[in-house]
């Protein structure tokens, strides 16, 4: 199933009818990108995308809700909104962190079983998402100068900023969200538990690193770093 979706996205357009109707037209107004999008914001998963979502709509969604094309985690919703000249968005965060951060929530969310937790799945789980987490910035990678592209730490440190420079790349009057601890603190308070931070997180971090830095996940994991390195330079 995962592969047939991998070879999917090959062809975005196609990609994209597909997910809408999976989802259904009415949820994936706002995970699809589609004519009427307003923005796209994107990333592989633990890239900070539901902060950045919901910190933009808390500075934008004065009048209306836009239409914000997100969370499919998926290069095909990425260059489909390019080819319609729709702002894009791609968040990046160094792959260790969001490797390590992205198999620890799906544990602690119970979204790996737990006859699916021994050292072998588990190692095979990791070597997956290195190889996946390069392959979607190296596919990417060609249409840098049509995007803006934004590190997890500019994200969570003054994303005010980050919309600046979205306004400057597509001349667009997206309003600035206010980088304060109150308003940071209201953006966790609407968002889901996955967003916060947790000490039992924390904690299942621990043992997730050694997957990820383990002989086995060498040549992955070096192709992951090479492909954040390039595509922030």
């Amino acid at each position: 199933m995962r592969k047939a979706s991998d070879a999917l996205e090959l062809c975005p357009a196609l990609y994209c009818q597909i997910m809408t109707m999976r989802l259904g037209r009415k949820k994936a107004y706002n995970r699809v990108v589609h004519p009427q999008t307003d923005i796209t914001i994107e990333g592989f998963p633990r890239c900070a995308n539901s902060f950045a979502v919901q910190a933009f709509r808390s500075a934008n969604d004065v009048n209306e809700l836009l239409r914000i094309a997100t969370h499919l985690h998926s290069t095909a919703n990425v260059v489909q909104s390019i080819r319609l000249k729709i702002p894009t968005v791609v968040l990046i965060r160094n792959p260790g962190d969001a490797l390590v951060s992205w198999l620890s929530l799906a544990i602690q969310l119970n979204k790996v079983s737990e006859t699916s937790r021994t050292d072998r799945n588990q190692l095979r789980r990791m070597t997956y998402w290195t190889k996946r987490y390069a392959s979607f910035y190296e596919r990417l990678m060609s249409y840098r100068p049509s995007m803006v592209c934004l590190d997890f730490n500019e994200v969570v440190t003054d994303f005010g900023a980050c919309i600046e420079r979205i306004n400057q790349h597509y001349g667009t009057e997206f309003r600035l969200f206010r980088h304060t601890e109150a308003q940071v603190d209201e953006v966790f308070k609407r968002s889901k538990v996955h967003l916060s931070p947790s000490v039992e997180r924390e904690q299942i971090k621990e043992g997730i690193k050694e997957l990820y830095a383990s002989k086995a996940n060498t040549a992955n994991r070096e192709r992951a770093q090479a492909a954040y390195n390039l595509f922030l330079s």
